[in-house]
């Protein structure tokens, strides 16, 4: 299952990676967040969002106006003196636990499972450097 075939589809995926990231932060368990092979990542303390810190940002306003400015979390770990790698390491660790939760709680079946999770780090990775449009010009 390729979930690149058009833009539409692409970007309603992405929008769901998003929002199962903003939804399950709560879910991701620290235990993941201390694994990740991040330094700043590793540097979260139990209050801190893992997410904000492995991108260097001080919290989710800072983030979202970068984004809607035309930003991409590449750039905004750049201009953080971070390496967006870790927030890619970290979101595809997040996400992945989800799916494992929703395996785990019968929402999704094993072959869905393994179709989903084999296009996880392809479509984290591009999503982290691709920058829309600033909400402004639109």
């Amino acid at each position: 299952m390729n979930l690149m075939r058009n833009p539409a589809q692409r970007w309603i995926t992405v929008c769901t990676i998003a929002l199962m990231l903003a939804m399950g932060s709560g879910l991701a368990t620290d235990k993941a967040a201390a694994s990740t092979s991040s330094m700043n990542a590793n540097r979260a303390s139990p209050n801190e969002d893992s997410f904000l810190v492995s991108l260097g940002a001080q919290d989710d306003e800072e983030v979202r106006d970068a984004l809607k400015e035309g930003h991409s979390l590449a750039d905004i770990a750049a201009g953080a003196g971070t390496d967006v790698r870790s927030v890619i390491e970290l979101q595809i660790k997040q996400l992945t636990e989800q799916l494992k939760e929703r395996l785990r709680s019968g929402s999704i079946t094993w072959e869905q499972f393994l179709a989903y999770r084999a296009e996880i780090p392809s479509l984290i990775e591009s999503s982290a450097y691709e920058a829309h449009e600033p909400a402004m010009a639109r």
